[in-house]
């Protein structure tokens, strides 16, 4: 199982001409092909009651048919994942939260596609709050703490409300910052943050 999915991912990132890749999204027959791998994947970890694999693997397939603008199919399984893991939360199982907390950023996502503003920010904030919480266990999710935190500032600057825009834009701003002196792939997060927040004060 974990083989498909590395196959999956490989495949999407890397194993696909530049054609494919300058355009929105995948061929349908592309699109199907690459599922079908996943989907396997997702079907053994069922037959395993490998639930925090099913859940791994069921973001990464939906999040590979967001990418693709399959955003139906995607919201499908992000609810999915959404109700597993919050069946298994409480056993402490870090993948189980994080997966919840993820769930929860990528339908506020699938929310904002659609201008379903308010039910977005409701979902940005609850999985700000979960987030929150894991950072608490593991450091390293302060990185998803920071972009929940840019993607909610943008989201309060569409709806006018700059104070809690700049407010969120500012914490995100200042977690980059820290990261960014150990991690120089995130110092671009770092500039975007900062291009947000100057956004948000000429307005």
């Amino acid at each position: 199982a974990d083989l498909l999915v590395f196959n999956a991912n490989f495949i999407t990132k890397y194993g696909l001409s530049t054609t494919f890749k300058s355009h929105k999204q995948l061929p349908d027959s592309w699109i199907n092909a690459v599922g079908q791998l996943y989907l396997q994947a997702i079907d053994i970890s069922l037959c395993n009651n490998a639930i925090d694999k099913r859940m791994q693997f069921s973001l990464d397939y939906a999040n590979f048919l967001y990418d693709n603008r399959q955003f139906h199919l995607a919201g499908e399984y992000y609810w999915q994942i959404l109700t597993l893991s919050k069946e298994v939360y409480n056993e402490g199982s870090i993948i189980s939260k994080k997966s919840y907390a993820d769930a929860l950023y990528s339908i506020a996502l699938y929310h904002e596609e659609y201008n379903e503003l308010e039910e977005a920010q409701r979902c940005y904030e609850l999985a700000l709050e979960y987030r929150r919480e894991l950072t608490k266990i593991q450091e390293k999710h302060m990185r998803d703490v920071a972009k929940t935190l840019n993607n909610l500032g943008n989201l309060h600057k569409t709806l006018y409300d700059f104070n809690k825009a700049e407010k969120c834009l500012n914490e995100s701003y200042s977690i980059y910052k820290s990261l960014s002196r150990d991690d120089a792939k995130l110092k671009i997060h770092h500039i975007i943050v900062l291009r947000n927040l100057a956004l948000v004060n000429g307005l």
